[in-house]
């Protein structure tokens, strides 16, 4: 049976062994880390792949990028309701950086999107994405509370 993070790194056409030799020794071992899962909201490949195998690492990584994610969400609408779009092209871009190094992939495409859109000068797509950030966030804290209960 295929690793849980291996099948969602070869969902992007990654093979087996490209796999290994990035994340030597990345099994999962579901009785010890069962938050190593890969979620919709967070993937731990690519958190493991940002800093490391040290648990104590990957929990600080979610520490800082959860209140530093929830700010840049809130400057997103202030800039929507101010209609600021390259404020929301940039803060997008500061989102989207960061958001792909926990591997919150849906909140990286979505960030994406607003950031063109931002730089566009794109309303009608602004007010269709900005509102999708509350809600994915949302999911992304629910997908990393096991990781911050971790001892």
């Amino acid at each position: 049976m295929m690793r849980p993070t291996a099948w969602r790194v070869q969902g992007f056409g990654i093979g087996q062994r490209l796999i290994d030799s990035i994340l030597p020794g990345a099994t999962i071992n579901d009785n010890d880390h069962k938050w190593e899962e890969a979620s919709d909201a967070l993937d731990p490949a690519v958190m493991r792949a940002t800093v490391g195998d040290d648990l104590e690492f990957i929990r600080e990584l979610i520490e800082e990028f959860v209140p530093a994610a929830r700010l840049n969400i809130a400057e997103i609408h202030a800039a929507v309701g101010s209609a600021q779009a390259e404020r929301v092209r940039l803060t997008s871009h500061k989102l989207k950086g960061s958001s792909g190094l926990v591997g919150a992939h849906r909140l990286v495409e979505v960030c994406r999107k607003l950031e063109a859109a931002g730089n566009a000068g794109d309303w009608s797509a602004i007010g269709a994405l900005a509102p999708r950030l509350d809600r994915l966030m949302q999911e992304i804290e629910v997908a990393a509370a096991p990781y911050l209960q971790q001892t």
